[in-house]
């Protein structure tokens, strides 16, 4: 947490860092946590951490409207085949720049 700000009514609140927004981030999404459990890891109040995750998906939402984020969701390459009967080729899920899953196919014409 960065730093304490007086709020409208005059209570004081801390502001959540970049970094601990994007470790909630990352247990909720990556690591499959509940939000009760990643906001208690991160000694965050469970309110603030649905703050966060609310915030997060609507501009997710509103950035998948916009056509350039949606030309890097999914990319490809072309093969080269040097075979005629047999096509090799890796195939590989990532999600938010981290890797899923590696799974290399080999079909035989």
């Amino acid at each position: 947490m960065d730093c304490l700000t007086e709020g409208t009514h005059g209570r004081r609140h801390k502001r959540i860092s970049v970094e601990v927004r994007k470790s909630l981030l990352h247990k909720i999404f990556f690591e499959q946590k509940k939000i009760k459990v990643a906001a208690k890891e991160l000694k965050l109040n469970y309110s603030s951490a649905k703050t966060i995750l609310h915030l997060y998906r609507k501009n997710m939402r509103k950035n998948a409207k916009a056509p350039a984020m949606c030309s890097n969701v999914c990319g490809f390459r072309p093969i080269n085949q040097n075979d005629s009967t047999t096509l090799e080729y890796n195939l590989k899920v990532s999600q938010g720049g981290e890797v899923i899953r590696k799974m290399k196919h080999i079909a035989v014409e």
